[in-house]
């Protein structure tokens, strides 16, 4: 598995809703036009604003196949695929590891059978803060929060993305393109990664609001 691919819908349509629920005056815009604006909303990764695609979509959502793997993760096929741009995707996943004391990670987002650089390029333009993204694993746009704000990581070290070493542990947030050597067959993983630390640890960077 590739760096945040492990353990860890969406016809267009149903992301036409999300996009209505989570930015207003879509009305006058092309279906593609607030599909896009949905996808960008939805690569800010916000746990806190959109805490899921199904809460906001409610029974358009429920009425897709979904399984719920081993691990917890909940899997809905996308049938047709939704398209992005010029990326296609065929499932939505949504899981939520606790890890006691350390607090939990949640992962969410979609599954693709094209390559990564064919997803990567087929996004171009449609990803928040798309110029923060490094090569890491893939590609990665890394963010934690100092106690005020979301801080994207943009340098680069021997391993890539450096969080500052007094910011360890603290509230921490990702968007990821990258590949999932664990399928049977090649897939890209598009998701969002969120880590939050246990309440009243004492990990730097405090609580978003």
């Amino acid at each position: 598995m590739t760096p945040f691919a492990s353990n860890g819908a969406i016809v267009s349509a149903s992301l036409l809703v999300m996009a209505a629920t989570m930015a207003p005056a879509l009305s006058d815009e092309a279906p593609d036009e607030a599909t896009a604006r949905a996808f960008r909303e939805f690569s800010r990764c916000d746990d806190e604003t959109m805490p899921s695609l199904g809460a906001v979509l409610g029974p358009q959502f429920e009425s897709l196949p979904s399984t719920t793997r081993s691990d917890g993760t909940k899997v809905t096929t996308l049938s047709p695929p939704l398209t992005v741009g010029s990326a296609a995707f065929d499932e939505y996943f949504d899981s939520r590891t606790r890890l006691g004391e350390l607090g939990s990670v949640r992962q969410w987002g979609f599954v693709s059978r094209q390559g990564v650089n064919a997803v990567r390029e087929g996004l171009i333009g449609l990803i928040a803060d798309g110029d923060h993204m490094v090569a890491k694993g893939g590609f990665a746009r890394i963010e934690y929060f100092d106690g005020a704000r979301w801080v994207a990581v943009i340098g680069s070290g021997k391993n890539g993305a450096v969080v500052p070493e007094e910011f360890f542990g603290a509230p921490m947030r990702a968007f990821v393109i990258a590949a999932d050597d664990g399928e049977d067959q090649p897939t890209t993983i598009v998701k969002c990664r969120s880590a939050h630390p246990a309440a009243g640890s004492k990990a730097g960077g405090g609580k978003p609001n």
